[in-house]
């Protein structure tokens, strides 16, 4: 197998290696749901856990 310059053997492995773990945590709120335990195990948050957005109040008139 013929690499491009400057890539290395090493860097294919761990470009795997994370496309692999980061694959894995696609079904997982799926299967689950996105307020799991097993979802804060991979180290995601849970949906409850998530802030809200807060709506700004309106500047006071002069």
């Amino acid at each position: 197998m013929r690499l491009p310059r400057g890539v290395t053997l090493g860097s294919v492995a761990e470009w795997a290696f994370r496309d692999n773990i980061l694959g894995a945590k696609v079904p997982v709120p799926a299967e689950f749901g996105e307020d799991s335990e097993e979802l804060q195990s991979l180290g995601l948050k849970k949906k409850s856990e998530r802030k809200r957005p807060m709506r700004r109040q309106p500047a006071p008139a002069p």
